[in-house]
């Protein structure tokens, strides 16, 4: 039982690591750079816009309050106490991986950096799955599920963007006159939303998540934001139709959450 609440200290301490390195890459910032002012050196039509990246203080608030109802919890509690310590190993790393990902990304070491994002990737799967094993009830969803179902659908689709900055600082773009596999951006743009589109489909109806679902209504919503501000480039053929596409994606995102959230009535009821 000690080592346990030890493990839930070290995961609480291991979020405080990367909420304080995240401040630190602006505040100081890291390497003399801004977060963004990278991910804007790094230019293509999968980032979403600035405002986008507010959800991030949802991120955090849902997760200092999981961090600390997990250092409260006893056996007179509803929330599972052994939940709580299948996540804290998981839970550590992937804080200490999305820390080490803000020194990677701002010493411009974007393969590094991919490779500490799928980290976390994993580890969110990972925490995903125990939670769907366990018999969630009363407030344990607002505490437990809604904090990684935020977190893990964000980090999806930020694990995609980082793939597409990987590519463009190859020099594969087509602002770069380099387009991979001799496709436009336009193209690949259309390939990564229907990959993040089947993702989010399986995703959602394998854990029910819509909170998973609605983080990717706001990120395709950033994406048609900026589309939408970017002049036209002859070379991308099909740049006219992005916005109309987006918007189509995101009315089937919507749809998808209608279908989940139907399932979920009718299982409450037949368990009645």
């Amino acid at each position: 039982m000690k080592r346990n609440k030890i493990m839930r200290i070290i995961a609480f301490l291991s979020l405080v690591f990367m909420i304080t390195l995240n401040a630190l890459a602006n505040i100081l910032p890291i390497n003399g750079l801004m977060t963004g002012e990278i991910s804007d050196s790094f230019f293509n039509l999968f980032a979403p816009a600035p405002i986008t990246f507010a959800i991030w203080a949802l991120i955090y608030t849902l997760l200092i309050m999981y961090s600390l109802v997990q250092l409260k919890v006893n056996h007179d509690l509803s929330v599972r106490q052994n939940l709580f310590d299948d996540l804290a190993l998981p839970f550590t790393v992937s804080n200490i991986a999305n820390g080490l990902w803000i020194i990677a990304w701002h010493f411009l070491r974007i393969d590094v950096s991919l490779f500490l994002i799928v980290i976390v990737l994993i580890c969110l799967i990972i925490m995903m799955i125990e939670i769907d094993r366990t018999s969630l009830y009363n407030n344990d969803g607002f505490f437990i599920a809604l904090p990684f179902s935020i977190y893990f659908g964000w980090i999806t689709v930020a694990t995609i963007a980082n793939v597409t900055t990987l590519l463009v600082s190859l020099g594969y773009s087509s602002y770069l006159n380099q387009p991979l596999f001799g496709l436009g951006d336009d193209i690949w743009l259309l390939v990564l939303l229907g990959i993040g589109a089947i993702v989010m489909t399986l995703t959602v109806f394998k854990f029910n998540a819509r909170a998973y679902g609605l983080v990717f209504i706001w990120a395709y919503v950033g994406i048609y934001l900026k589309i939408v501000d970017l002049p036209q480039r002859a070379e991308l053929v099909l740049f006219t139709y992005l916005p109309q596409i987006i918007l189509g994606i995101v009315g089937y995102f919507v749809l998808v959450l209608l279908i989940v959230s139907i399932k979920i009535r009718k299982n409450k009821y037949k368990l009645g």
